[in-house]
């Protein structure tokens, strides 16, 4: 009877330990990936960048809104929208359905988080467009 409840046994935890392996494995539909900037950047619409540090990789196009400390670059100043803000802390990319906040300084190397959560890109355009109204254009 005894070798009959340690088999019975160690079949239930093979199943438990093999359900447990399936759910962690399954990603969740709103999980925000860890992921490299190149990746779907290209397919971001409405680009506002918000940019504390940057080592002179921030990528734009001409509908984009660039938020930075200080002018690096004047090659900036004739493509995008330009207005500066020293009180900037922070780096993110924002769009109009996702985020992507770095972990460090603005680069194309640098690891950060997409976001998506609707709240989340809310308070993100809040904050750029406070600091936004309170920035000035740089001169040319």
């Amino acid at each position: 009877m005894e070798v009959l409840t340690l088999i019975f046994g160690l079949i239930i935890e093979i199943i438990v330990l093999f359900y447990i392996i399936k759910i962690l494995n399954e990603p969740t539909s709103n999980q925000s990936s860890i992921t490299n900037l190149q990746q779907n950047i290209n397919e971001m619409k409405n680009l506002r960048i918000f940019a504390q540090n940057t080592d002179n990789t921030i990528p734009f196009n001409e509908k984009s809104k660039l938020l930075v400390t200080h002018i690096i670059d004047k090659a900036y100043l004739k493509k995008q929208e330009v207005k500066i803000n020293p009180n900037i802390k922070g780096n993110f990319i924002l769009g109009d359905d996702r985020a992507f906040i770095f972990s460090g300084t603005f680069s194309k190397h640098t690891v950060g988080i997409w976001v998506f959560g609707k709240e989340n890109l809310r308070i993100l355009k809040d904050h750029f467009d406070e600091y936004w109204t309170n920035g000035y254009k740089p001169y040319h």
